[in-house]
């Protein structure tokens, strides 16, 4: 296994993309924005996980610097294929990470293990949508992969903030009736002073109003942050909440909008 890098620092002003380097099957691409944060996205020769493949990737963002780290498309892993993904990021001083990949979709019989760190100073901030689906349900592949296992770390300041885990392996039951008829859910990580106001927002708007029938979603408020945990009956509706909740206040951070067709297509991609 070879380590890819990712660095991004300030460079007259804005944020930018200082080194890269990717080890196949992963790509970097780097689209020009009219913001002021570096946009990256993570890409595959093979269009997802193939069988044996094991992908790490280091992030760094310095002091003032932004990044939007993202996917061109859903975290695929291959039928009867498995595969280990790592990312590990620091975000230094005042610096800011927006990690929002597409949800990870396993086929059938497919196993994936992800191992996902975010290291963070005090004063650096974080927005992580860390999402998973059933696999694909319009070709009769619900809940029909062989296992996915996936860990979340978060430390502030050298201290863990945060550790989420899932586990989901048929081997410990048949796991579509487990699941009670949801196809998607998602973990949402938002801290640090950046988002301070994003984070209050949620806090207030979730308590408040009604249960919704297909999307179930709670708050778990922390010291300078929330953690949202979301759970979907279709994978659309997932999608749909999470653009509701957060698209607003991750576009006026980063003053432009890759999370929607007008911001995707208004910039301009340089790989």
């Amino acid at each position: 296994m070879q380590t890819s890098q990712l660095t991004v620092e300030q460079v007259r002003g804005r944020s930018a993309v200082t080194a890269s380097r990717a080890h196949s099957p992963l790509q970097l691409l780097n689209p020009q924005n009219h913001g002021h944060a570096a946009w990256v996205y993570q890409s595959s020769l093979g269009g997802g996980f193939v069988r044996g493949d094991d992908v790490s990737l280091e992030v760094s963002v310095g002091e003032g610097s932004a990044l939007f780290l993202s996917s061109q498309s859903s975290s695929k892993a291959y039928k009867r294929t498995k595969s280990t993904s790592t990312l590990s990021a620091t975000v230094r001083g005042a610096g800011v990470l927006v990690l929002w990949p597409e949800p990870v979709t396993c086929f059938a019989a497919a196993g994936l293990t992800q191992r996902q760190h975010v290291s963070l100073d005090r004063s650096a901030s974080l927005l992580f949508v860390d999402a998973f689906t059933a696999g694909r349900v319009a070709r009769g592949e619900r809940w029909a992969f062989a296992h996915l296992e996936s860990r979340l770390e978060v430390e502030r300041a050298g201290e863990l903030w945060l550790r989420e885990a899932v586990r989901l392996n048929p081997a410990q039951g048949p796991l579509e009736p487990r699941m009670q008829g949801l196809e998607a859910f998602a973990t949402v990580v938002v801290c640090g002073p950046a988002f301070s106001h994003l984070s209050a927002h949620l806090n207030q708007t979730i308590a408040a109003r009604p249960v919704r029938e297909h999307v179930q979603v709670t708050c778990s408020p922390r010291d300078d942050g929330v953690v949202l945990r979301l759970a979907a009956a279709r994978v659309d509706a997932m999608l749909l909440e999470l653009q509701g909740l957060l698209r607003e206040g991750v576009s006026a951070f980063l003053g432009d909008a890759p999370l929607t067709p007008f911001g995707r297509n208004s910039s301009r991609m340089s790989v």
